[in-house]
């Protein structure tokens, strides 16, 4: 049995968002908590948060904030050093061969 209760309300918190948005489809202006977020991910009863199930739902997050630009401060929340999944995010999610960083970062060629 998988325990996925923090991701059920993340999801939530995703989805009032979405229906908050006065621009729907348009998801710029979805505005999630983002603080409520983290501490759902946070509150995993199982407290293997180096598990890759959990690295998983982390990296659905990650991907989901990056979509949000008003929830782009939430990923330095969620990736936050003194988070006890972040090194092993960053040693087995971004160092892998399918992360690739330019998907997320550019350079600015206008400068």
């Amino acid at each position: 049995l998988v325990e996925t209760g923090h991701m059920d309300e993340v999801f939530d918190e995703f989805n009032k968002a979405c229906g908050e948005n006065p621009f729907y489809p348009t998801w710029d202006f979805c505005f999630p908590d983002t603080d409520a977020v983290v501490a759902a991910l946070s509150s995993s009863t199982t407290g293997d948060f180096t598990s890759d199930m959990f690295l998983h739902d982390i990296n659905v997050v990650f991907h989901q904030f990056h979509t949000w630009p008003p929830a782009w401060p939430g990923i330095a929340k969620l990736l936050d050093p003194s988070k006890p999944w972040t090194q092993a995010y960053c040693d087995k999610v971004v160092s892998s061969e399918s992360w690739c960083p330019f998907h997320y970062f550019s350079p600015n060629m206008h400068a």
